[in-house]
């Protein structure tokens, strides 16, 4: 459901499972029209937490004890995300690439017959944002608040889901976001997004975050997420067809592989 300008929206949480130094929340939004009254969930997401000393290094968090059939459930969920998470890193390692190539080469001959055009990865330049980290965008421990690197995430892939499809594009999920390190304030921020793969409507966006020290220039890998927008027709606002993109080089060629392994987990997910 989307919020509303004028919408009450209220923010729920909850920690799901707590492990040895890390833990899942899982946050739900929900929008109520303060008029209808209407009230539905807006968005759901799963965040794992690392708990940390004022020094920076791990420490034991506190066991949750699940009560309740739906907190046993939830309890049990979280560990089936966290091995799939382990599993959707290990994929990549053992992908065949000579396969990825035909489903590429069919996904082609189909979107021709449909007569789409056909965008190979060479006419898709990287879209890039840089920011400087102030103040005002750091959290307690003086580094980069992850939700506001979120937003800018969210602002750059949208970019590079409207150059592909020149329409409108909101927001469908963001999964797989991987904080890698730190980024403190006064170093920059430096956001990649392209296209990885691309269905009827939809696309998949990937994200890449670099921090960078502006004195000695040094970049960092500091985080990555996966993006999917969907394309919206300016008049009316309908899901709209986009056109389909070739990857050619094999890293894109992953790429595209893991987005439709992303895809079909949402759908196990709902």
């Amino acid at each position: 459901r989307p919020i509303q300008k004028g919408d009450i929206v209220t923010i729920k949480g909850r920690m799901n499972r707590a492990f040895a130094t890390s833990m899942e929340v899982e946050v739900e939004l929900w929008a109520e029209n303060p008029v209808s009254g209407e009230n539905g969930l807006a968005t759901r997401s799963f965040v794992t937490m690392v708990a940390v000393s004022p020094h920076g290094h791990r420490i034991q968090v506190p066991q949750v004890e699940a009560g309740s059939k739906a907190e046993v459930e939830q309890y049990n969920a979280a560990l089936r995300r966290k091995e799939d998470r382990l599993i959707h890193c290990k994929e990549s390692e053992h992908l065949d690439i000579s396969k990825v190539k035909r489903e590429i080469q069919d996904a082609e001959e189909l979107a021709q017959a449909k007569g789409k055009r056909i965008i190979p990865e060479e006419d898709m330049p990287l879209t890039e944002m840089l920011e400087t980290v102030l103040p005002s965008h750091a959290n307690a421990a003086g580094t980069l608040f992850g939700g506001h690197l979120l937003s800018l995430i969210d602002i750059c892939g949208a970019v590079a889901a409207y150059k592909h499809s020149s329409n409108i594009c909101v927001t469908a999920s963001i999964e797989d976001v991987y904080f890698l390190a730190p980024i403190y304030v006064g170093q920059h921020v430096h956001l990649s997004a392209h296209v990885s793969r691309t269905w009827s409507s939809s696309m998949e966006v990937l994200v890449h975050v670099q921090g960078v020290d502006g004195y000695s220039g040094r970049r960092f890998d500091a985080c990555t997420a996966a993006l999917v927008f969907v394309s919206l027709d300016k008049q009316t606002g309908k899901p709209s067809p986009i056109h389909t993109y070739s990857p050619r080089t094999e890293d894109r060629i992953k790429h595209f592989h893991m987005a439709e392994i992303r895809k079909q987990r949402r759908k196990l997910l709902h």
